[in-house]
């Protein structure tokens, strides 16, 4: 019935594992759980008990595959109908989490369950938290979706999953999701939101945070100049404000911004109560120097 799919890197799940397997086992489903540890770099001590778990498989890739063809490895891997792909650094936020995802199989729907944050417990990690607890919550009914697709947390029929495909040629951090979705678009094939979460354990610190969404603006950028995915200028809000203000030849100015005060607006992101405005400025400013560079 669901094959349950984990990637992971430097980051040890067999607690993720261990208690769907115990939903699993309490739904009384055909089931497997596969693991695919993408070469990490550090020693995961818990994660080869994952095998002494029924229907509990655990890969290893000979090389480093990334975060799109991680998905494809996995998905040729599993042997049932429909599809949940988790990351692993998450937990469900829900004794019912597979049994809700269960009831929508006989529909073959492709579903986004969303994802929650605890609160962050210190200043250094804020700012993803303050982040994601404002942009990721579902919604509690089942929702036609025209927001940009989500990895993390999201079941599928494996049909369709074959019939997409990550795009492998994406290379980098951020952004295989969203093409995953443009590309469901273009074939008729819809998703939906419904608010069956995880919840997100490992929160990056601040300033990796931030990192981590430089890197995913450059590689927006770079998908975007192959002029092969004009969807994005829609589903990207930062994105389309770029464009807008290119028409008015004001991203020189937001460029000089970003390399002379960078750092002031980072100050604003890095601290206790972090201003999400000044974020999407900080973003709209990396955008802007980025393109002018290349």
């Amino acid at each position: 019935m669901l094959s349950i799919l984990i990637p992971t890197y430097n980051y040890d799940c067999y607690d993720l594992v261990k208690e769907l397997h115990r939903q699993a086992l309490e739904c009384n489903i055909e089931f497997e759980i596969i693991v695919a540890d993408d070469c990490s770099s550090s020693k995961l001590s818990k994660l080869q008990q994952i095998t002494e778990l029924s229907n509990c498989h655990l890969i290893k890739p000979q090389q480093n595959l990334g975060r799109a063809k991680i998905r494809n490895f996995l998905a040729d891997k599993s042997q049932y109908n429909h599809i949940l792909f988790l990351d692993s650094d998450s937990f469900p936020a829900s004794n019912n989490f597979l049994k809700n995802y269960i009831q929508f199989i006989p529909q073959n729907l492709t579903i986004l369950g969303g994802r929650i944050y605890n609160k962050a417990q210190d200043t250094q990690h804020t700012l993803l938290t303050k982040y994601g607890i404002t942009k990721e919550r579902n919604k509690d009914i089942l929702t036609k979706s025209t927001s940009p697709f989500t990895s993390p947390n999201f079941l599928i029929p494996k049909n369709i999953f074959n019939t997409i495909r990550f795009n492998e040629n994406i290379k980098g951090y951020g952004h295989e999701d969203t093409i995953f979705g443009i590309e469901l678009s273009r074939h008729n094939i819809p998703y939906y939101r419904f608010d069956n979460p995880i919840i997100h354990l490992q929160i990056e610190d601040n300033q990796t945070f931030i990192q981590k969404t430089k890197e995913s603006i450059s590689n927006l950028y770079n998908i975007y100049t192959t002029k092969q995915y004009p969807e994005l200028e829609t589903l990207s809000p930062v994105l389309k404000l770029y464009l807008k203000l290119k028409k008015l030849h004001c991203t020189p100015l937001l460029a000089k911004i970003y390399s002379k005060y960078s750092n002031t607006l980072i100050q604003y992101c890095d601290n206790k109560n972090p201003n999400l405005a000044i974020f999407s400025l900080y973003k709209l400013c990396y955008l802007c120097h980025i393109s002018t560079k290349l």
